[in-house]
């Protein structure tokens, strides 16, 4: 199976939902370990309500900035954590820097 962004939400949720707000100054917000897994439980409608504006369907970077620039704080961590920099596509990634 491929680690699309799709499958990757579905199998991380949980972990996600139990760390929410981890990145943030003041730490993870808290979630109840109950809501946390109804949260993981919901994954599957989180993603059928994305994909219609994936950035996997864009066409160019202007097209994907413009679909995830709320989530550009997001996006600079992912980019400042590529293990390989030398194999990033630093013209795409230019409108989130």
């Amino acid at each position: 199976m491929k680690p699309t962004p799709w499958i990757i939400t579905g199998v991380l949720g949980a972990a996600l939902a139990a760390g929410l707000g981890a990145a943030q100054p003041g730490g993870p917000w808290p979630v109840d370990p109950a809501d946390a897994a109804d949260l993981s439980g919901l994954a599957d409608a989180v993603v059928t309500l994305a994909r219609p504006v994936s950035p996997e369907r864009c066409r160019s970077a202007a097209e994907c900035f413009r679909l995830t620039r709320d989530a550009r704080e997001s996006v600079q961590l992912m980019i400042g954590s590529v293990r390989r920099p030398d194999r990033l596509d630093v013209e795409w990634v230019k409108p989130w820097r």
